[in-house]
């Protein structure tokens, strides 16, 4: 069993050790985005993390094994605001920024007690709404957050030019 508690200052090596994973894994599964980090804390180091804690407007939730007492899964929430634009309704929502749980401590409901935590966390702080990404090929992570009660409504896409066949030099160009 996992408890999920807040996550402190006592917690920062512990996330640090699986944001790293996080991103390793990223970085095998989406090279165009992410790559593996290079070094320890170089990627988020201590004072982001008192920070973030600090700030009030971010929260972690871990998950700790009761019977080793080690860290198995965390989860990053944050308040985010619609662009300051006129053309843009005002509001505030939580944004679930990121989440990861050990490979061998995966299907056992601890992610699901990590997003219940993010969702306390989020009324708490008078945000009824929570967002989150996911990669459209990460079907699992994809079912996860369906089975978790969100629905899609934003689809970003791109194109990588370079995957594109040249145009003749010599040819009529739009630019």
């Amino acid at each position: 069993m996992a408890a999920i508690i807040i996550g402190t200052s006592a917690h920062y090596l512990g996330i640090l050790e699986l944001k790293s994973q996080l991103y390793s894994a990223m970085a095998e599964v989406v090279p165009s985005i992410h790559q593996a980090p290079q070094g320890t804390g170089a990627f988020f180091n201590e004072s982001m993390f008192e920070n973030d804690l600090a700030s009030g407007s971010q929260a972690y939730f871990v998950a700790v094994d009761e019977r080793t007492e080690k860290i198995v899964g965390f989860i990053s929430v944050g308040r985010r605001s619609s662009p300051n634009n006129p053309v843009f309704t005002p509001n505030s929502f939580a944004n679930i920024d990121e989440i990861y749980v050990v490979p061998e401590r995966r299907k056992q409901g601890i992610a699901n007690a990590l997003v219940q935590a993010a969702f306390e966390w989020a009324l708490a702080n008078g945000l009824p709404t929570v967002k989150t990404g996911v990669y459209v090929h990460n079907s699992g992570g994809y079912q996860f957050w369906e089975m978790m009660g969100f629905t899609p409504y934003k689809a970003l896409v791109e194109i990588n030019l370079t995957d594109i066949v040249p145009r003749d030099k010599n040819s009529p160009s739009c630019c």
